[in-house]
């Protein structure tokens, strides 16, 4: 009984997580990939900036896509100017205006372990699809609050691929921004990640740092 109990009050304290955004709201989430591995030492730093603009009478969430910098052995190599970002566009019912072209089963990997699981029909859009004839082991994640940090909900997850030769697995923190729901940063160890344009497994650590949070008023 005492169990059920615990269980039920840490249900409530868990966060939305659900996207509450308003017209106005804009934000830029940066992303470090830090590759790990035999005779390996990598790491792209990549953007995505959000906005929140009106399109006629729909309310649309637009999300630009760019690698800002790429680090070998702690070598920086930035990107030629001129490369333009991909751009996805979601209405805020969950309509998606534009699916993605381009298809990346690696990073398709990568990018559904370190997903946050939102409730409703929103989501930040995806820019890595797999092609449509592939299917994909399952994944399994445990989300659970992080007892340790006192301050503000900090949510702990831990992932596991259900199959596979070499499956991935790792462990999670993220927090979000309260009155809007954006995931405002996040720290993500992945172990048996693939590599981009390597063929051994490595370590992985994804960290996520948001800048420039502009949010439209709430009442």
């Amino acid at each position: 009984m005492l169990t059920l109990v615990a269980a039920v009050v840490l249900a409530q304290k868990m966060p939305d997580t659900a996207l509450r955004l308003k017209v106005g709201d804009a934000w830029t989430a940066e992303y470090t990939y830090h590759y790990t591995g035999d005779e390996v030492d990598l790491a792209n730093v990549e953007t995505v900036k959000y906005s929140v603009v009106r399109d006629g009478k729909r309310e649309v969430l637009v999300a630009q896509w760019q690698l800002k910098e790429t680090r070998v052995d702690e070598e920086r190599v930035p990107v030629p100017p001129g490369v333009k970002p991909m751009v996805r566009r979601v209405v805020l019912d969950g309509e998606d205006l534009n699916p993605p072209e381009g298809h990346d089963v690696a990073r398709h990997r990568i990018e559904r372990a370190i997903a946050v699981e939102r409730k409703g029909a929103l989501a930040e859009p995806t820019f890595f699809p797999v092609p449509p004839n592939v299917r994909l082991v399952g994944i399994k994640k445990i989300v659970e609050l992080d007892p340790r940090v006192k301050e503000e909900p900090v949510v702990a997850v831990s992932l596991q691929e259900t199959g596979g030769d070499q499956p991935m697995r790792g462990i999670g923190y993220y927090s979000f921004e309260p009155s809007s729901g954006i995931l405002k940063s996040g720290s993500w160890t992945i172990q048996n990640s693939p590599l981009p344009g390597g063929e051994k497994p490595c370590e992985l650590l994804v960290t996520l740092e948001v800048k420039d949070l502009k949010l439209a008023p709430r009442k």
